[in-house]
Parts: C-alpha cells; structure tokens; sequence
C-alpha cells in the first residue's frame, strides 16, 4: 500500500509524529510542511501529485498540522479528488481545531484530535498506530516532554538540530532521514 506521512517541519513532535508513522508504515514518503495558505497549497500539490494519476490507492497521513478555518475549503477540495480516487486519509492532531473545521472535514478524514490539550501529536500517533510499540512509545514520550516543557527526562538538542536543518537547501532531505 503506497502511505504518504505529512507532519510539521519546526519541531519534534513533527520529526518523531512521522517517525512513529514511519515505523509502522516502512514504505511510506515523507513530506515537512509549516503552517500558513502558502504550505497548505503545497500539500495540495503533493496529495494531488500522488493520487490523480497513481493506479495504487493508499493512506495520507497527516499529523501535527492544525487547520484553521480559512483553509477548510482548500482542504475539502483537497481531499475531495484524494478520496474520489480511492485514498483514505488520517489526520492526527493536538492543536485546537473548531467545530466547523472538524464537521467540514469529517466526511472525508478520519480526524483524531486531543481536546483535552494533554497529548502532543506523537502521543497520539503511537496510541492510534503503534500502540503497545516501545520505540514509538519512547519516541511519543521524548515529543510529549518537549512539547509540553516537563522536564521529566534530559533530552538532546533535537530542536535545535531541526533548526539548524532549516539553514541547509537540502533541508528536507535532512529532515526525512532524521525521521
């Protein structure tokens, strides 16, 4: 089954929400986006890329990526072709989202959301991909820690890595092999 793992470029609970993606889908490509219309055309282009034209249908995993309400309709549009084709789609979240963005997108996506702003993005990948997985429960845990700044257990500077990434052109490149 072809898998294509979307998830946030700046921090760690992307890097590791794709990971744990990754672990449980070896075969899947990963794309690092940021927020804002512009990023939101460009997962457009690369969901339509993928699914217009492939005979193979698959799963497009998004996670840690809100959606605020001036992109829902770029979105429904989005996936509207992907599902038409054959693609089913998962977007893993824990930023808030409203109710007219998740009953917009609810027929087309299967939306797993933290409402109760305890969970990062990985945490809610490894319960709903991986669950019981102890590398992707590590890997949730260190994104949940620093995420939330608990301070529970001494970790790299990932971040800061992730940033200095961003300096290089093949920037994305880095970022998938990081994953």
């Amino acid at each position: 089954m072809k898998v294509i793992i979307i998830s946030h470029e700046s921090d760690l609970d992307g890097l590791y929400s794709a990971a744990i993606g990754l672990l449980r889908y070896p075969q899947a490509t990963t794309i690092f986006l940021g927020y804002g219309a512009e990023n939101f055309q460009k997962l457009g282009n690369f969901v339509d890329a993928a699914t217009r034209y492939s005979p193979e249908r698959g799963l497009i995993i998004i996670a840690d990526l809100g959606l605020n309400d001036d992109l829902i309709e770029t979105c429904k549009q989005i996936f509207s072709e992907a599902v038409r084709n054959g693609w089913k789609i998962l977007w893993v979240d824990h930023h808030p989202w409203s109710q007219q963005a998740i009953d917009a997108l609810k027929p087309l996506v299967e939306i797993v959301l933290d409402t109760l702003g305890s969970k990062c993005a990985a945490d809610l990948m490894y319960e709903n991909l991986l669950p019981g997985n102890k590398l992707a429960n590590s890997l949730a845990g260190m994104a949940h820690t620093m995420d939330f700044f608990t301070k529970d257990q001494y970790l790299t500077p990932i971040s800061e890595l992730v940033r200095y990434y961003q300096t290089f052109p093949d920037f994305y490149a880095r970022l998938s092999e990081l994953a």
